[in-house]
């Protein structure tokens, strides 16, 4: 895949001698490792919302899961690497995401499907032996792979777990807030790639370049 153009609307850049493409979808696509990551997920959150009492939405799970089946048939990787928080709290046990995510992969069953371990993901047992897990990081030379942004002597790092945002203003002085992606001392930073994530605001500042996804394009906004 390392031949193959990238998709309308990604932006390439270039870490560790590697191109990434960085996705309107909010993921990320490695075609050097044939590898498509992507970051808090929060499975399961809308759910556990209601189970609170709050009047949020149902599917959102499902809206997940669907535009990461359609990465996949868009980019056939061989594995997909969830950088933390698949779930975003313990299921209880009458719960229907285990079985949803399950005929996921029944669909999908081509890639790998790994995940770091991020600080919501207390009780993975519900989704053992639908992933594999791994703990804390995951080297992939040249890159690691862990859920918290922090540097690492084996390589730069690819994170989640910030849900990075921008706010772009517009000429009437209205406002717009985006995800992005956050590269910063080296290492890159995803935008939450799940449904009712929100976002933490990140400002401009030296050595920091900002990418906004935007639902067609990845647009740079530091020079």
């Amino acid at each position: 895949m390392s031949g193959v153009d990238p998709p309308t609307g990604a932006l390439t850049l270039e870490l560790a001698g590697e191109p990434l493409w960085l996705l309107p979808e909010r993921a990320v696509w490695w075609p050097g490792g044939g590898t498509l990551l992507i970051a808090d997920t929060h499975l399961g959150k809308g759910a556990s919302f209601r189970r609170a009492g709050m009047a949020v939405p149902r599917g959102s799970s499902a809206q997940t899961l669907a535009r990461l089946g359609g990465l996949v048939e868009q980019l056939a990787p061989r594995q997909i690497v969830i950088l933390g928080d698949v779930l975003h709290a313990a299921l209880p046990p009458e719960d229907p995401l285990p079985g949803i995510i399950a005929r996921w992969r029944e669909r999908y069953p081509g890639p790998a499907l790994r995940a770091v371990r991020g600080n919501h993901d207390r009780t993975p047992e519900p989704l053992a032996g639908l992933l594999e897990w791994h703990a804390e990081r995951l080297p992939v030379a040249p890159f690691v792979l862990r859920h918290h942004p922090c540097p690492d002597p084996e390589g730069p790092v690819l994170a989640g777990h910030l849900h990075p945002a921008v706010r772009l203003q517009g000429p009437a002085r209205d406002t717009l807030r985006l995800p992005a992606f956050v590269l910063e001392g080296g290492g890159l930073t995803l935008p939450a790639f799940g449904e009712l994530t929100g976002g933490r605001l990140v400002g401009p500042g030296r050595g920091r370049r900002r990418y906004a996804a935007i639902p067609d394009r990845v647009v740079p906004l530091d020079s």
